[in-house]
């Protein structure tokens, strides 16, 4: 397995090959990466969290036993 700083150093010198007016989006898509998140993603998850509490609000829920049965047939099913 490679080394940390090798990566790194790899990683430097690939983004030194990549012309200037390119640069400034390559290294934000690398911080967005070592992050461990995207705007794309938080921007989703947003969505996500703001469809389910609209849906709470009108009363579109599951009880807990339904979703258990949900997701314990889905697990039983990948087990196949």
């Amino acid at each position: 397995m490679a080394e940390v700083n090798d990566i790194t150093q790899e990683l430097h010198k690939e983004i030194d090959a990549v012309p200037e007016s390119d640069r400034a989006l390559l290294l934000r898509i690398v911080k967005s990466y070592r992050e461990g998140t995207t705007e794309a993603y938080e921007q989703w998850f947003k969505k996500k969290v703001e469809a389910g509490l609209k849906a709470a609000d009108e009363g579109s829920m599951i009880s807990h036993e339904a979703l258990k049965e949900k997701w314990q047939a889905k697990r039983a099913a990948q087990l196949d």
